[in-house]
């Protein structure tokens, strides 16, 4: 399990206390999430499906969030940190 339903709750959260931020998510079955997020707050929200080119996503970002309930240490995760991003891991 991925946590992609934690972060989305954490990432509504933020953005109801104003901060500014954007969120993509990348990944198989994620499409599901959206009806859970408030119609204001939607534009805050990128749902790519899976992708080939992910290393093109790791650049552009700024942080990197693994939310799986499950993996300690994910290929995902070593490829954000190759691209010298900020890692935040459950």
């Amino acid at each position: 399990d991925k946590g992609q339903d934690l972060l989305l709750q954490a990432a509504i959260h933020c953005l109801q206390r104003g901060f500014d931020l954007q969120f993509i998510f990348v990944g198989r079955n994620i499409d599901q999430l959206s009806p859970q997020i408030p119609s204001s707050l939607r534009p805050r929200f990128t749902f790519t499906g899976e992708v080939a080119n992910v290393g093109d996503y790791l650049k552009k970002a700024h942080v990197f969030v693994s939310s799986s309930r499950a993996e300690a240490f994910s290929n995902a995760l070593g490829e954000a940190m190759a691209e010298a991003l900020i890692p935040i891991a459950t």
